[in-house]
């Protein structure tokens, strides 16, 4: 199953990047499915991590970044005119990485849940840096 199929099936109304408003809902529902993913990690979790501050500290700010957009990434993504498939796959991928990781999260213990959120931060640097800073 590619990238785009994927999106499709596992994450709810995904539209795809095909223009601006799509774009923009695509970026809401990836981070509110990780953000709600690891919400629900925290609540699980929530007596693992009382002996863990820097870990519930992680992971309450990576849910944090996940209730806001990233500025840049959507400025850019604004300013493209049209966006080229090599990019739509690329987003697809780090779109895609992020979901599989949600899915992750939801099954692991405190011990691993410290390089979860290392991915999902990775990932979501790795997204914002796909899409390129318009031309002056």
């Amino acid at each position: 199953m590619d990238d785009l199929d994927f999106l499709h099936a596992n994450l709810p109304e995904f539209e795809g990047y095909d223009d601006e408003e799509a774009r923009h809902h695509t970026d809401q529902r990836v981070r509110a499915w990780v953000g709600g993913s690891l919400a629900d990690v925290q609540v699980r979790l929530d007596a693992a991590l009382a002996a863990r501050p820097e870990l519930r500290e992680q992971l309450e700010a990576t849910i944090l970044r996940c209730q806001f957009p990233d500025q840049k990434f959507v400025l850019r993504l604004d300013a493209t005119h049209g966006i080229e498939p090599a990019l739509k796959a690329s987003l697809a991928a780090c779109d895609r990485k992020l979901v599989e990781l949600a899915q992750e999260s939801c099954h692991v213990d405190e011990a691993g849940l410290g390089q979860i959120l290392a991915e999902i931060n990775q990932t979501f640097d790795r997204r914002s840096q796909q899409v390129p800073a318009p031309s002056a």
